[in-house]
């Protein structure tokens, strides 16, 4: 009975750090972002670069353990019973969670850079069109609400998981 309570605590977690971790980068898209609209587009695209580069440091480490706690409840769920489907809820919401990092790569890659290319720009007094910032960091924001999605899957998983 012992084994209970770290099973418990890891599938609590296997709720809370996707969920956590969605709600952190739906925060970009629903304050962070909308918060720049009066600022110059030279101060939008060095804020977005400072957004970014907080992101780039914290969001993988929470992806990971996300992942990994997910994974964990996998591993348990398949060797604690028979039930095919718990642990496949849990391996599938590990690859949600995971899949985040491919995602910003490969979807979100071209916008960061553009942005990124954007504020250097900025930084060399260079002019930008308002246009462009506002067109880059719409979609910024419409590819990150839709990343963040699949964290959200995942936690949603972990619970179904959880209530199975």
């Amino acid at each position: 009975m012992e084994s209970s309570k770290p099973i418990s605590t890891a599938q609590i977690l296997g709720v809370l750090l996707p969920v956590l971790s969605s709600g952190i980068g739906g925060g970009e898209s629903l304050i962070a972002i909308p918060a720049l609209a009066g600022l110059t587009p030279a101060e939008r695209v060095r804020a977005f670069r400072g957004l970014y580069n907080i992101g780039a440091i914290r969001s993988p480490t929470l992806g990971v353990v996300a992942t990994s706690v997910l994974a964990y409840n996998s591993w348990l769920s398949y060797s604690a019973s028979g039930e095919q489907s718990i642990w496949k809820l849990y391996a599938v919401a590990a690859i949600s969670t995971l899949a985040v990092a491919p995602f910003t790569v490969f979807l979100m890659g071209p916008t960061n850079t553009r942005l990124l290319l954007l504020a250097n720009k900025a930084d060399k007094g260079e002019e930008i069109s308002d246009g462009d910032v506002a067109a880059q960091l719409g979609k910024w924001k419409f590819l990150n609400y839709t990343r963040y999605l699949l964290p959200l899957g995942a936690s949603i998983l972990a619970l179904r998981a959880i209530l199975s």
